[in-house]
């Protein structure tokens, strides 16, 4: 259920990067010298910098290979973490807005091939329109780049995935504007040990999710996804 292969080599390569920048000053040179431009670009055109990045945001939900994580230290330095934190939280906002929309109006066919129709298939062992607030909640913290579109697909009451979405994207808001902040002010034991405290966390909750699914189909509740958004 939870691709820990894929989860495992994102965060390795994050902190080879994070390593990478934080012991070569070249590297460190480059950062904040792309900084300086786009600061430069920002200063002088506020509001077309500012949507580019709720943009890039939202594109980061709609199209799950995508991510905006890299761009946050970035844009900490360019507008400070307050500011980085609300206009982040703004495009994860819209982009799950516009994942829903796409799962409920377009349907399984659009879902089963953006996410793969196994996945998609799998999902419905865990949540269904049916889905209590908590269970919502906890499955929108584990999977936040696909569930946009299973919680249109599902027909899940849009005001209540509203809600789930935005208290479910502000730890993730918070925690990485918290950790590019220290990254950009170079506090390099806080952000390693933040980095590696919420991937444990993570890792508590996608165990807890998990236990729960395979009880639920060792059970002989299996729900096709496909029958249910018929």
């Amino acid at each position: 259920m939870i691709e820990k292969r894929s989860l495992v080599s994102s965060v390795v390569l994050l902190l080879l990067i994070v390593g990478m920048f934080s012991s070569s000053y070249f590297l460190h040179g480059v950062f904040e010298n792309s900084v300086t431009h786009a600061e430069f670009y920002a200063d002088r055109n506020p509001i077309v910098a500012g949507g580019i990045f709720v943009g890039l945001a939202a594109m980061s939900v709609v199209f799950g290979p995508f991510t905006s994580v890299f761009l946050i230290p970035a844009a900490v330095a360019i507008w400070g973490a307050v500011a980085t934190f609300f206009l982040l939280l703004l495009g994860w906002v819209i982009g799950g807005i516009i994942a829903y929309g796409l799962g409920r109006f377009l349907g399984y066919p659009l879902v089963s091939r953006i996410v793969s129709k196994e996945k998609t298939d799998e999902m419905a062992h865990v949540v269904s329109s049916r889905a209590t607030f908590a269970l919502a909640l906890v499955f929108r913290l584990i999977m936040p780049a696909e569930t946009g579109y299973i919680f249109g697909l599902i027909r899940y009451n849009f005001l209540r995935y509203c809600i789930v979405m935005f208290i479910a994207e502000l730890p993730f808001a918070f925690f990485g504007v918290w950790v590019s902040d220290a990254f950009v002010d170079q506090h390099f034991i806080l952000f390693f040990s933040a980095l590696i405290g919420g991937f444990s966390l993570f890792i508590i909750l996608a165990w807890g999710l998990r236990r729960r699914y395979l009880k639920k189909k060792k059970g002989g509740m299996d729900v096709s996804l496909a029958e249910e958004a018929a």
